[in-house]
């Protein structure tokens, strides 16, 4: 049964209202009824009479609007990545960095910060190198797979291997360079803290595209949870759908982590939950997942960057806090029903 719409309708709702009391959070207390009158305003919807000090539409509008947006479409990406490849695989414990996309954007931050010392240069450089170290990766991974027989067990173990490798080039290039690995330390365990519009907009393509693509292509990640000779029959050319979810959710996890880093056990958690919720037809799961991603990530956000005020907590360094033992339940779990 199709899930009703008016559950998917609630978690929009219940995802607003989370980004506006984020967005009302931090150094300098911001109402939500105060945030709502600036955007309203700043959208010219109704005209309203200046009652606010002009900082806080800057604080709101240029720092914590598109923090809280990034975070919440990266969520929501590696989320529904996290659910493709779980439908791809047949494996709860898939997840979006599965086929060493996380592994080789960290390589090649890895070589753009510890070879070129041109500061300004660097910081341009980063979401690009990011972005096409992880599509190379995951190109390798697919090509290898092939030709072995284009298994998906094949191409998990072609992901780790692959993984493995770039995890050895960037170990060997952080020992042997700058001393000073903190703000590569700090891309690697992800975060939101120099988010702005304008990367929103460079990745917001990519993963509305994706995930446009993913929830219209739902229907049939129930028939490859059948296996070949069934799907067959009922006329599903399980090829193609695959090569499909691998090029689509590897677009999509590479844009995420271009200009957030690596962000660990979203993308696992979030689609086991909805399906433990809400049942396994994917049709629910993949624009669930991706909604209870978005707040997952807006959340964690919020609570890295206040809990110990004024330092701030990588987030993948918290969602590891609480994700760790979720997959520590998970392999339990897995044991215990085989």
């Amino acid at each position: 049964m199709i899930f009703p719409w008016k559950y998917t309708l609630l978690s929009l709702i219940i995802l607003c209202s989370i980004m506006v009391i984020s967005i009302s959070i931090g150094p300098v207390y911001i109402s939500s009824f105060e945030i709502l009158k600036i955007i309203t305003n700043k959208l010219q919807i109704i005209e309203i009479e200046k009652s606010w000090p002009q900082s806080f539409e800057s604080i709101i509008l240029n720092i914590r609007m598109p923090r809280v947006f990034l975070a919440g479409i990266v969520g929501l990406a590696l989320s529904i990545s996290g659910a493709s490849y779980q439908a791809l695989f047949k494996n709860p414990l898939a997840d979006p960095y599965l086929l060493g996309i996380a592994s080789g954007a960290a390589l090649s931050v890895t070589i753009v910060m510890t070879q070129f010392e041109n500061s300004s240069l660097i910081t341009n450089f980063i979401p690009v190198s990011a972005f096409s170290g992880a599509i190379i990766c995951v190109t390798a991974t697919y090509y290898i797979s092939t030709k072995q027989h284009g298994s998906t067990n094949t191409l998990i173990l072609s992901g780790i291997a692959i993984a493995s490798i770039t995890q050895a080039c960037t170990s060997f290039l952080m020992l042997y360079s700058n001393p000073d690995l903190r703000p590569l330390l700090s891309w690697i365990l992800g975060g939101f803290a120099s988010a702005q519009w304008d990367q929103i907009l460079i990745i917001g393509p990519y993963i509305l595209i994706s995930t446009i693509i993913s929830i219209s292509i739902s229907k049939y990640f129930n028939l490859i949870q059948l296996n070949q000779e069934h799907s067959q029959q009922l006329g599903l050319n399980t090829q193609k759908i695959k090569l499909i979810i691998v090029i689509n959710s590897s677009i999509n996890t590479a844009a995420a982590v271009s200009f957030a880093g690596i962000i660990g056990f979203v993308g696992l958690i979030c689609p086991h939950i909805i399906r433990n919720i809400f049942g396994g037809d994917y049709r629910n799961i993949i624009p669930l997942s991706g909604i209870f991603g978005a707040i997952l990530l807006v959340l964690s956000d919020t609570i890295s960057r206040t809990i110990l005020n004024p330092v701030e907590i990588p987030v993948g360094i918290l969602t590891a806090l609480f994700g760790g033992p979720f997959f520590l339940y998970l392999l339990a779990k897995t044991k215990n029903q085989n």
